[in-house]
């Protein structure tokens, strides 16, 4: 006889999540049912599959984790780099965005301003 975790009824994947709280329930759901079929197929105990979809999920978020506290780190460290050249960097941005925008007008792909008699835009 089967263990009743590896139930017929039990393999059924469950739609009748619709409300968004259960979206984060549904993802998990999603992402351990595979192992769960695998394992019942080859008749894996349900401690062996569990720490198995554990070690999955840590490996799963482990690299996000690590990942954004070095992009935490590296923006730290030229936080006051760009703090002490701030003005130097905005200055020079909306100058090069100027110089763009020149260039643009001056091949006669800018955006142009024909203005009617009375103040306002036209077409």
């Amino acid at each position: 006889m089967s263990p009743v975790w590896l139930d017929q009824d039990a393999t059924r994947h469950d739609t009748s999540f619709t409300s968004p709280d259960c979206s984060l329930l549904r993802s998990v759901s999603d992402l351990v049912t595979p192992s769960f079929l695998i394992a019942r197929t080859q008749r894996h105990p349900l401690r062996r599959v569990l720490r198995l979809s554990g070690l999955a999920g840590v490996a799963h978020v482990a690299p996000s984790l690590i990942l954004g506290a070095i992009i935490i780190g590296v923006g730290l460290l030229f936080r006051s780099t760009v703090e002490r050249h701030q003005n130097l960097i905005v200055g020079c941005l909306l100058i090069a965005t100027g110089a763009v925008f020149l260039f643009l007008e001056l091949r006669g792909r800018g955006h142009g301003q024909n203005h009617d008699e009375h103040g306002g835009h036209s077409q």
